[in-house]
């Protein structure tokens, strides 16, 4: 596929706005789906009016990630077709890779780490990965303080035994829905 949806919203936005739903991964699950409170399996099951678990009769609750839950049952769908999607560009590293981070700031991280995991990981096998970073108050790369960095990009080699890629990063200090009409503006 030429892209995949990495989300740490739990209001299920990017199915309902149509994403293939094989392409999304919802990393701190989605209030769209249920799961056993106990839970009594390692699967998330249906809604029941009653709010029972249909498997063990147990409550219910939403399918999200809350702090310090270790209840929570991920989507194992969702978390096979995202590792196969990182491993499909392992064994065929794509020369440019864009990374679109919108959003995510440094509160709850696991976007940003992904995406700097995902870059860094990718520029040691030879890509050159672009990451556009769109938040209206921290578009900054992380680690870096804003006086060292250049506001348009910064780029750094990661050591490998194969060609490094680079990793460029361009920040954009812009509301979500703006830089999206503002960026689509440019690709028409």
């Amino acid at each position: 596929p030429g892209y995949f949806a990495v989300t740490s919203n739990v209001d299920g936005h990017f199915l309902r706005a149509g994403f293939d739903k094989d392409l999304v991964r919802e990393i701190h699950g989605t209030v769209m789906e249920w799961q056993c409170k106990v839970p009594c399996r390692e699967s998330r099951c249906g809604y029941d009016r009653n709010r029972m678990c249909p498997r063990c009769g147990k409550g219910i609750r939403p399918a999200t990630l809350l702090f310090g839950d270790t209840g929570y049952v991920d989507d194992a769908r969702q978390e096979r077709n995202f590792t196969a999607f990182l491993s499909s560009l392992d064994s065929r590293p794509t020369p440019h890779l864009v990374i679109l981070e919108v959003g995510a700031g440094p509160t709850v991280t696991s976007i940003r780490q992904l995406t700097s995991q995902i870059s860094s990981h990718l520029s040691s096998l030879g890509s050159h990965v672009t990451v556009v970073r769109v938040n209206p108050q921290h578009p900054l790369p992380d680690g870096l303080p804003g006086d060292q960095i250049n506001r348009k990009r910064s780029s750094s080699l990661t050591s490998s035994t194969k060609k490094p890629g680079t990793v460029t990063h361009i920040p954009v200090l812009d509301t979500c829905l703006s830089a999206l009409k503002r960026i689509d503006g440019f690709m028409q």
